[in-house]
């Protein structure tokens, strides 16, 4: 696993694998014998001092050197898969965009909605968001959101929110609407 921490130029420069210098350079030397999904780009992280493999305590992680820091920070990348049982899985993706069905095993990328009753493609895309570091957590629905929004001449009230809209809740003012 490499992670590569701190700022690189601008705010918002280099921070995916496409953009950032060192990541490619980081690539070309692997010659392909990266796998993928274990580059991660750390622009707000720490700068952890020089390690030269000798300077800090051996750690319980395969018997590696490795600093306390990182190895902290590497187990927070990771959560654990069994929460979302019965669902493809995050995979970091190729090139192309994917598609998702009932005999999908991994994504490479959020799937495309459908619809508001996408039921599969909505959790799929909060599995992926929860399991790739590089997502945050609103990118579940956000694009999905904004495309509603524009389909309908940017007005809220024209569009089906999944999970909210259609729902049958109580009305609290005690008068039938």
């Amino acid at each position: 696993m490499i992670i590569i921490a701190g700022r690189a130029g601008r705010p918002t420069a280099g921070v995916t694998e496409e953009s950032n210098s060192v990541a490619g350079i980081v690539r070309a030397a692997s010659r392909g014998r990266m796998p993928g999904g274990r580059l991660f780009i750390a622009p707000h992280a720490p700068v952890f001092p020089l390690f030269d493999g000798m300077n800090l305590p051996r750690s319980r992680c395969a018997g590696d050197r490795v600093p306390p820091a990182v190895g902290l920070a590497a187990g927070h990348l990771r959560p654990r898969r069994q929460m979302f049982e019965g669902y493809p899985r995050f995979e970091a993706r190729p090139a192309e965009r994917a598609r998702v069905g009932a005999g999908s095993v991994s994504v490479p990328e959020k799937p495309a909605v459908a619809g508001p009753d996408d039921w599969f493609a909505l959790t799929t895309r909060l599995r992926v968001v929860m399991e790739d570091p590089r997502q945050l957590l609103s990118g579940a629905v956000t694009d999905y959101a904004s495309s509603q929004l524009i389909a309908h001449a940017n007005d809220p009230s024209a569009v089906v929110v999944p999970g909210l809209d259609g729902e049958p809740y109580p009305h609290t003012s005690g008068e039938p609407q």
